[in-house]
């Protein structure tokens, strides 16, 4: 049984920054936090999956499709509207989100 790897050669900055590639940024929906690790001298980086996100995703995904959205059209809308989603004491809040995500021509 063998796996998918892909690596890429990024630049450490004057102040220990990495920038993460936009192909792997958009695969994984990434926002602004990563947990990083360090496994057998390998660091690893995984994202950090918010759990009530993650009930709404195919639901912000089929609804912003109806909509139109296709493409990098879809991909940044989709992770604006994820930006949106907040938990606060176990409830969602979605701000400033229309429930239809009609699109704006």
């Amino acid at each position: 049984m063998g796996y998918d790897a892909q690596s890429k050669k990024v630049k450490i900055s004057t102040e220990r920054e990495i920038k993460i590639p936009e192909e792997f940024y958009e695969e994984f929906s990434l926002i602004d936090e990563v947990q990083i690790s360090k496994v057998n001298g390998a660091l690893i980086i995984t994202p950090i999956i918010d759990p009530v996100f993650e009930k709404y995703k195919t639901l912000i995904m089929e609804q912003l499709t109806k909509a139109g959205y296709t493409g990098q059209e879809l991909t940044d809308k989709f992770n604006e509207l994820r930006k949106q989603v907040q938990v606060n004491d176990g409830f969602t809040l979605f701000m400033n989100v229309k429930p239809d995500f009609k699109k704006q021509e």
